[in-house]
């Protein structure tokens, strides 16, 4: 079978996701079947490449093709302990169902670089008032506004108490 190598082959090369999502798809081009997505910051296994896409293996275990032939790259090649624990070192949470993220703390709208969507762990490195200072897996700086997001030790528990917190945010998206 084709996969098996892939599956139990040597050690290979690992990156973080610069997107804030980004399509893993059954065949190598933009037809083929979406499988799943993986989120900015999430580890991946690059297995092999082919024309402009990379065959990879997310950390839930999906494999797939994610799209790599764009100006701007869209995976940071990194050694496995960087792409591992970039998440471990996340200090908040997008709250909203997306935060608009800046190149620069002015939050003006053409500075506007991307939109994260809900539930992205990022790390958090400092403020700018209105803003938080964010470090993107690739090492840049942008900047997100500080209502955008919760600091994770603030995360709801599983608890009906909980709930009760989340609900608004639920009703606004």
């Amino acid at each position: 079978d084709e996969l098996t190598p892939l599956i139990t082959g040597p050690d290979y090369t690992w990156a973080l996701n610069l997107r804030p999502v980004a399509d893993v798809r059954r065949e190598p081009h933009m037809h083929g079947e979406r499988v799943t997505q993986t989120l900015l910051g999430e580890p991946l296994e690059v297995l092999r490449y082919q024309d402009d896409w990379a065959f990879v293996r997310l950390s839930d275990g999906y494999l797939g093709w994610i799209f790599v032939g764009m100006d701007v790259a869209p995976l940071k090649m990194c050694p496995a302990e960087t792409a591992c624990s970039y998440r471990k070192h996340a200090t908040h949470i997008v709250k909203h169902a997306l935060a608009p993220c800046y190149a620069h703390p002015s939050g003006d709208p053409h500075e506007q670089v991307a939109q994260i969507p809900f539930g992205i762990r990022l790390i958090v490195d400092g403020h700018d008032n209105p803003m938080l200072r964010v470090r993107w897996p690739d090492g840049m700086l942008r900047w997100v506004f500080a209502t955008d997001l919760l600091p994770l030790r603030e995360l709801p528990q599983l608890s009906l108490a909980g709930l009760r917190l989340i609900m608004p945010w639920l009703q606004h998206m």
